[in-house]
């Protein structure tokens, strides 16, 4: 069974890595202008996780591009704006995709499992570990399971990107390592296409000073126009904050993914005490190129929640209840949050749905599993718990602290931004400053 922050096969060489394939990736344009599926890239991405699979490291691919590939079976020249259609074509996109994967697969010897998952999958505990026993099974057997979401009834990614599902997996399997494939080289300073200038940040361990620096707001869009890369970022502080280290990166890169797991690899088992002369023989051959080399590396949290804490902390937020202060200094000493200290409510949602914690001044201080529906909770935020009970005939409690997964306060000590300039000197020197920082949720998400 995978731990908190990443698996527990490193000891005995092995890793858990989640690679996701774009939608920029998956098609091209063909010679007649048509679009079609780009099966140099997927045939490169399926040669990749052979050679990793073949090194016995336990490999998910998460692959976009289901409508696409639905619009070229059916001859649609863009993509349709009404989501049943593009639902539609997500069903029969899929199957084609699938089918072209399973023969690529296949001619290497290796067995492919298709799992399609929805935000209910990972919201429903119950359902979260049947989905997770699952992946654990294909493990054990050999394959390679293909994530994608059930687009004709899901539509949390329909509307975007695969990168939160990425991240999200990455959580649910215990990973070490996820790879957002895009058709960017990374993170740069500013637009790379229009700027001369932008350098491509090889190492981030600050999400607010990225932010600031590159001026990202909560969409999908970014000031410096490449399209997603906002999505990235956050899906990437997601996965970071519980433990799993993230790699934006351009897809021509790919092939660049096995010597960069060596050298996760290595770092892992030189800290392993059963590490022994197998991390020493990692290290030696990793130890001339270094891992930062292409993309932008986000380093993982030093201290990820414990398990069921990283499952409350990978759902998506239904609202925010906002506390007194008397109420947020409690739920930050990890107490019971009750509905005398709370003074209002945003958003609606169902009991036992996740919501965001926040003090009078905004700042988010827990994320949890609201035991009341929005609607109650307006009705007794700010009434002591005999009075709920006398109205009501139910406790005031709000949040249960088992329930509850309380962000860090942002330590003050030195953070990494790392350019290539900076990185060239000195790897330990990233290795030093990253442990120094204690990571804070993003709100984003």
């Amino acid at each position: 069974m995978a731990s908190a922050g990443g698996s527990s096969g490193a000891a005995q060489g092995k890793l858990r890595v989640v690679v996701k394939i774009g939608t920029s990736s998956v098609l091209q344009s063909g010679s007649s202008g048509a679009t079609q599926l780009a099966l140099v890239h997927l045939a490169t991405t399926v040669e990749v996780l052979w050679k990793l699979r073949a090194q016995g490291h336990d490999v998910v691919l998460v692959s976009s591009g289901a409508v696409g590939a639905g619009c070229t079976r059916v001859g649609f020249k863009e993509r349709p704006s009404e989501l049943s259609t593009r639902q539609a074509l997500a069903a029969i996109g899929q199957v084609h995709l699938v089918a072209k994967y399973d023969v690529l697969f296949s001619s290497l010897g290796l067995q492919c499992a298709q799992v399609l998952l929805t935000y209910e999958n990972f919201l429903d505990r119950v359902q979260f570990l049947n989905a997770r026993n699952t992946f654990e099974e294909l493990f054990r057997m050999g394959a390679i399971p293909i994530v994608n979401e059930n687009d004709p009834v899901g539509v949390q990614e329909i509307k975007a990107d695969n990168d939160k599902l990425a991240c999200m997996v990455s959580n649910m399997i215990g990973a070490d390592l996820v790879f957002l494939m895009t058709d960017v080289n990374g993170v740069y300073t500013a637009n790379p296409r229009t700027d001369p200038n932008a350098k491509r940040l090889e190492l981030v361990d600050d999400f607010d000073k990225l932010r600031a620096m590159c001026k990202l707001g909560s969409g999908d869009e970014s000031e410096w126009g490449t399209g997603g890369m906002a999505a990235k970022i956050t899906a990437a502080s997601l996965a970071t904050s519980l433990g799993v280290r993230t790699v934006i990166m351009h897809a021509d890169d790919c092939p660049r993914i096995p010597l960069y797991v060596e050298k996760e690899l290595a770092e892992k088992t030189s800290g392993s005490k059963k590490g022994g002369a197998k991390a020493v023989q990692a290290s030696a051959s990793a130890s001339n190129t270094s891992r930062f080399d292409f993309g932008t590396t986000f380093e993982r949290s030093k201290n990820p929640p414990r398990e069921r804490k990283r499952w409350i902390r990978s759902l998506q937020r239904r609202g925010t209840i906002v506390v007194d202060d008397g109420a947020r200094q409690a739920v930050q000493g990890r107490n019971t949050l009750f509905a005398a200290g709370v003074i209002s409510v945003e958003g609606n949602f169902t009991a036992f749905e996740s919501v965001v914690i926040a003090g009078r001044d905004g700042t988010e201080v827990a994320c949890g599993l609201c035991s009341l529906d929005s609607s109650v909770l307006r009705q007794v935020k700010g009434l002591p718990s005999e009075r709920i009970y006398e109205l009501f005939g139910q406790s005031g409690t709000v949040i249960e602290r088992g329930n509850m997964d309380v962000y860090m306060a942002k330590n003050k000590s030195k953070t990494n931004l790392a350019t290539k300039a900076d990185t060239e000197t000195s790897d330990d020197k990233s290795a030093s400053d990253s442990a120094n920082t204690s990571f804070v949720p993003p709100d984003e998400y």
